[in-house]
């Protein structure tokens, strides 16, 4: 296939690279998309011996498909389903309703992409999911979700909200640190402190690592009062990080992060004089502009051919930045990266490019990272790996799930 191609005419190279880019334009790597790796060899033979045709197929010279991010297994094996679903319809189901379904579903997505645009509340309605509430419980009472001991508190800010959040003791104090140190953890988007994949993080600190976990709800969320926005959240994080230090009196505090809150980190540990002795960021993102290109909402768009002019319209009226690999610069503390290759939500590939900026930075050398294999989006803290990790960033000794 690929000697035609050294001795193409100007015609030829044009359909050929255009028939090339419906078939290339939703992978990283050719070799994702065609076959096992004849797709590589096809890419790399053109690169050297028809620049053009590479340019014309948006490439560059290493047989990568420019601003097309790397798909988790899963999601590529979704991409080929719905291939086969697409040339199903195609072929069982009448052109007519076919079309009209189609204009429908466009239709729906422009009202959608209108008011995402010109409704900055919207925006972050869909952004920070604050309004999704943990229903089963009293988050007053924590032996409603077994998370005793310990207790609750309402820290009023300088601005006048409220921010209601756990101080929950460890369950295993063989560490001497166990009364002087403690985690603070900044959740992601969606629901509360509450959420049974959040209490998970609270149990394996607390039992595994035996540390003091004090975790809270940024305005808006949970029984916090107010309405998140981007200065907000990094307000009120940096207010319950000041105040664990000169209220609470902890010498060491340890700052774990997920997916949003890793966002909301970064830009406060740009700002604070003192920083936490530690960060852990899980599955962290390069901007949230990058990570919404793979919301299930933009699925459609992605799968099987990726749309690039829609997702160049989510990145350029993104309202809130939360643009950790622009934000940051330099690495004031021992920093570690943890991310699954499985991730449907942050994916794998913009938590290793964070990783890569760090090093460049000023105190790069503190930065380390640990990749969980087939790991996804809210499991990390299950791995023995990332436990191990932790406790060695965090000088404490850990106990398996077998000691418990």
């Amino acid at each position: 296939f690929t000697a035609p191609i050294h001795h193409s005419s100007a015609q030829a190279e044009q359909y050929l690279a255009s028939t090339l880019a419906f078939f290339l334009n939703s992978a990283v790597k050719v070799r994702f998309t065609i076959g096992i790796d004849c797709e590589t060899r096809l890419l790399y033979s053109l690169s050297v011996s028809s620049p053009k045709l590479v340019h014309l197929c948006g490439t560059d010279t290493m047989g990568v498909v420019t601003g097309q991010p790397h798909l988790p297994p899963p999601l590529r094996v979704l991409k080929w389903a719905s291939v086969l679903v697409i040339v199903w319809l195609v072929s069982t189901v009448n052109v007519l309703t076919l079309v009209l379904g189609m204009l429908a579903w466009l239709a729906l997505y422009g009202v959608l992409f209108y008011f995402m645009v010109h409704k900055r509340e919207l925006q972050r309605a869909l952004l920070y999911m604050y309004f999704a509430k943990w229903p089963f419980g009293d988050m007053k009472v924590l032996s409603d979700f077994d998370m005793e001991p310990g207790n609750t508190f309402n820290l009023k800010t300088s601005e006048g909200h409220s921010l209601f959040g756990w101080v929950l003791l460890p369950l295993n104090e063989a560490n001497p640190a166990a009364n002087t140190d403690c985690v603070l953890y900044l959740h992601g988007n969606g629901g509360d402190i509450s959420v049974p994949h959040r209490r998970r993080v609270y149990q394996a600190v607390r039992r595994q690592l035996g540390l003091t976990v004090v975790t809270f709800d940024y305005r808006g969320f949970g029984l916090s009062t107010g309405l998140p926005d981007y200065e907000g959240v990094i307000a009120d994080s940096e207010w319950v990080l000041s105040h664990l230090r000169t209220k609470l009196g902890f010498k060491r505090i340890h700052l774990l992060a997920h997916s949003l809150g890793t966002g909301i980190t970064t830009a406060m540990l740009e700002r604070v004089a003192r920083p936490p002795d530690t960060v852990t960021l899980l599955a962290p993102f390069t901007s949230v502009a990058e990570a919404a290109k793979y919301h299930i909402m933009l699925w459609p768009f992605r799968l099987p051919l990726y749309v690039s002019w829609v997702m160049d319209l989510v990145e350029r009226h993104m309202m809130e930045p939360f643009s950790s690999i622009d934000v940051m610069t330099r690495i004031s503390c021992p920093t570690l990266v943890v991310h699954g290759t499985w991730d449907l939500v942050v994916p794998y590939h913009l938590g290793t490019e964070l990783f890569e900026r760090m090093q460049t930075l000023p105190g790069g050398d503190l930065a380390s990272m640990v990749t969980i294999p087939r790991a996804s989006h809210n499991n990390l803290m299950s791995y023995d790996e990332v436990i191990g990790a932790l406790a060695k960033l965090w000088g404490v000794s850990h106990a398996t799930p077998k000691d418990d």
